[in-house]
Formats: structure tokens, sequence, C-alpha cells
């Protein structure tokens, strides 16, 4: 019998002891902090045609319509009212009765949002050409391949954490960072063009020398800031081409970048969808000790893509 009273305690005891640890690791995994900072991912616009553009239309005003392109945000910058552009390619303006072949978009357009650990999706709006109709009298059916390029100013922000110390060339074992290391961690906000690739190393008694690259990482064009106000359209001179700004958390660093013109701000060419930066920051003024410092790369720029759709323009006399 005592036998028996112990086998069961025994089981009773360790069910408890096991209750307790599965209880301490779910009470640690609810109290956990992510340190994630951004969602990522390499999208900007999602662009689609809606399901009310019809595919066809009968010729000599027969049919009223309407052609609309939806945007979905899929990335984590916010676009301003009127910085969303589209122009119609392959569609003859005056026969389609439209007073425009080019739309703004008149209001804002949130991306996605990461709250605390929760994603919120980015909005999404429809870019509307109202009232047309293929004014002529057709002697035979014809397609139409109708193109919507659209532009939009679209923004990227990256940070990654620099080790810094005021003497760059000097090594400790109690360092709890590497000055030399050519795999520093970066972090971007879901866009088209991310900052990839971060280094630094000891340049001098007391600089450290950073490089980062800039890359565009999906299918689309690349232009200058401010290229576009009204129509979506090819500006040679100004395609892949992006703004650049370079910062630390506190504002107390001051890198200086030769691309940038020897300064922190500043527009770059990208070549081959891709440009190496190269910046040297002075250490003279920071404490002795090795330390991180979260340092700030936003890239600024227009964006093009396009999506298309076939059109049949019936002979409605046929």
């Amino acid at each position: 019998m005592e036998k028996k009273h112990f086998l069961v305690f025994l089981v009773f005891g360790v069910l408890f002891i096991a209750g307790c640890d599965q209880l301490g690791e779910d009470s640690d995994s609810s109290t956990s902090i992510s340190t994630k900072r951004f969602i990522g991912g390499t999208k900007g616009l999602s662009l689609s045609f809606s399901e009310d553009t019809p595919s066809r239309v009968g010729d000599n005003s027969a049919d009223e319509f309407e052609i609309i392109i939806v945007a979905k945000n899929e990335g984590e910058h916010d676009i301003e009212r009127g910085k969303i552009i589209t122009s119609l390619q392959g569609i003859d303006r005056d026969a389609f009765a439209l007073p425009s072949l080019s739309v703004k978009s008149n209001t804002e357009l949130a991306g996605k949002r990461l709250i605390r650990d929760r994603e919120e999706d980015g909005e999404e709006l429809e870019l509307e050409y109202r009232d047309a109709r293929y004014k002529f009298d057709l002697d035979a059916t014809f397609n139409v391949n109708i193109r919507a390029d659209v532009c939009y100013e679209y923004g990227t922000r990256a940070q990654t954490d620099l080790c810094l110390k005021r003497d760059a060339n000097e090594r400790l074992t109690r360092d709890v960072c590497k000055l030399d290391n050519d795999k520093l961690n970066i972090e971007n906000s879901g866009a088209p063009v991310e900052v990839t690739k971060v280094s630094q190393r000891p340049s001098g008694a007391n600089e450290v020398t950073f490089t980062f690259d800039i890359e565009q990482k999906a299918n689309g064009d690349v232009y200058e800031p401010g290229t576009f106000t009204n129509v979506c359209d090819e500006q040679r001179d100004r395609k892949d081409k992006v703004r650049v700004k370079v910062s630390s958390a506190s504002g107390r660093l001051n890198p200086s970048c030769s691309r940038l013109g020897g300064g922190s701000d500043g527009t770059i060419e990208l070549i081959g969808k891709k440009r190496t930066i190269k910046c040297e920051l002075s250490t003279s003024g920071l404490q002795e000790f090795a330390h991180t410092r979260p340092l700030k790369i936003e890239l600024i720029y227009f964006f093009k893509d396009s999506v298309e759709k076939k059109i049949v323009v019936e002979d409605t006399d046929a």
C-alpha cells in the first residue's frame, strides 16, 4: 500500500514540475519583445485594372465606360496626395473621348504598418478615367492594348548599428563590438530599392570608414525625386537616380561621403541598378570605450511601373 501511494505521489510531482516549466516557458514567450524594425519586402505599389474596366465595348458611342487602375501600397512608405500619376499608352485619346490620358491621385496612400508584433496592411486607391466611349463608326472589330504607366514618389528607410570608439585602431578584449566588420546587419523598410552589404573598418587613429550598396530590387524604373508632376513619361536624363540621406539618431555624427559631394545628403546614379557609397566618420569626439550607435540611411526616388489590358472594340453593326 505504501509503495502504491509513493508511486501516485511521484506521478503527481512530475506532472506538477512539468506544468510549472511549461508555465514558465509560456510566460517568457508572452513577455518577449520583438526587435524587428521593419516589415520589409521589395514591393512598392501593386497595380491592376479594376473588374469594372470592360474587356469589350461597342463603337459609335454605343457604350460609356470607365478605365480604372487599382494601386495598392505593398511597402512601408506613405505616398502624398498627387504623388501617384498614371498615363495611358496605346490608346487614341480623341477616339475614346478622354479629356486627358493622365490622372493624379487625389488622396494620400498609407503604406504598411508594424505595430508591436502586428502587421497592418497598406491602403489602396483607384485612378479613374470616367465617361470613356469609342466615338467612331467602325467597319470591323479591332483590339486595343492599353498600358497604364504609373509613376509614384517613394522612399526607403534603412538602419544599421556602427561600432565606434575614440581610438578606432585600438583593439581590446573587453570591446563589446568589432570596429572591423564586413557584414554589418542592415534592415530596410518595404520598398523597391534597398540598402545592402554594409561594412565598416578603421581608417585612421580617429576615423572609421563605412560602405554600403544601394540596389534596385523590383522590376520597373527608378527616377530622381521630383521628376514627375503631371505626366508619367520617359525622362532619360533623370533616370536611375536616387537621393541618399545618411544621419544618426543623435544627430551628432557627421559622415562625409564622397559620392554625396563630401556631405551626407545628395543624389547618386545607379549603374546596372546598383551603386556603392563610401563614407568617413571622425571618432575624435567620442568616448574611449567601444559602443554601438544606430545609423539611418534614407532613400527618396520616383518609381515607374506599368500594367496592361486588352480591350476589344466591336463593330456593333456587324
